[in-house]
């Protein structure tokens, strides 16, 4: 699998140099942030020296900071907070892998993804906040960020990765997005202080251990979680699988009033099927116990 891995990053840097077909200058910007210059578009592709406090500029020799790239701030233990502005399209993965202090990031960009590990492992943050441009949450997004305590996930996000906020242990709080439909394997496992997730009836597909689990390898159901959504919603399916709590959060007056989603309707008898196939066969086989990602 790491030898897959790298050469999927080997490929996307050769892709990214060969996107850049312009004459590209490389420099610093206020002796702190690496760029180039490439399609009269700026790009951050590094730092230098030990910053604590980055306010990324919108605009870098008059051509606006488009991107963040890939493995940009790897590790980079003296950041604490950062901004990003409204011109950044895109944040490359990993970008701020393993960045331990980091607490706060407010992202302002149009970016309509959070690549995979792109927060991996920052462990001290607390706070994060995401444009409504955002369409989806790869998988390690936000993988041990164990201080963080609550999160909102804008209504334009439409898929939730595998093992994206696993071990988020602090995590009290979650809005899911109104039209999220895909909510990936372990996306919430070993969240251990969240006690209940609202489930949309949006969603058609729920993975394996995706919230309400706990353990290495072994999952133990955590009694105590409950899944709220309505009784056609495919949340209610998972829960009934699962030997998960779950409450019906639908009004009960005018109840002859109320239609359901013909899609979550169907889901639920294909469910039944779908989700015991997956979850005794293939995924439990795919379960890594350790992430390893190096540049």
């Amino acid at each position: 699998m790491k030898k897959i891995r790298m050469l999927a990053v080997i490929i996307s840097a050769a892709l990214s140099s060969a996107a850049c077909i312009c004459p590209v200058s490389a420099d610093t910007y206020c002796d702190t942030l690496n760029y180039i210059i490439c399609d009269d578009e700026a790009v951050i592709t590094g730092f230098d020296g030990k910053p604590e406090n980055i306010c990324i500029p919108g605009v870098i020799e008059g051509k606006p900071v488009t991107e963040i790239r890939e493995n940009a701030f790897y590790k980079c233990n003296s950041l604490k907070s950062v901004i990003i502005p409204e011109s950044v399209e895109k944040i490359g993965h990993h970008a701020f892998y393993q960045c331990g202090s980091l607490e706060t990031a407010v992202i302002e960009g149009k970016i309509h993804s959070i690549e995979e590990g792109s927060f991996f492992d920052c462990s001290s943050m607390k706070s994060i906040e995401l444009p409504d441009t955002l369409k989806t949450i790869k998988k390690y997004a936000f993988y041990n960020c164990c201080n963080i305590r609550k999160i909102e996930i804008p209504d334009s996000v439409i898929s939730i990765g595998e093992y994206a906020f696993t071990d988020c242990k602090m995590l009290e709080n979650i809005k899911l997005s109104g039209n999220l439909y895909e909510l990936d394997d372990f996306a919430f496992l070993r969240c251990s202080s969240l006690s209940s997730i609202n489930i949309p009836d949006s969603i058609i597909s729920v993975g394996s251990y995706a919230m309400g689990y706990e353990g290495d390898g072994l999952f133990i159901p955590v009694s105590s979680f409950t899944v709220f959504g309505s009784e056609n919603s495919l949340g209610k399916a998972y829960a009934d699988e699962n030997g998960v709590r779950f409450v019906n959060s639908e009004k009960t007056t005018e109840k002859n009033d109320r239609s359901f989603p013909v899609i979550p309707t169907v889901m639920v008898i294909i469910s039944g099927i779908g989700l015991l196939f997956f979850r005794w066969t293939k995924k439990i086989l795919m379960f890594e116990n350790k992430y390893e990602y190096e540049q």
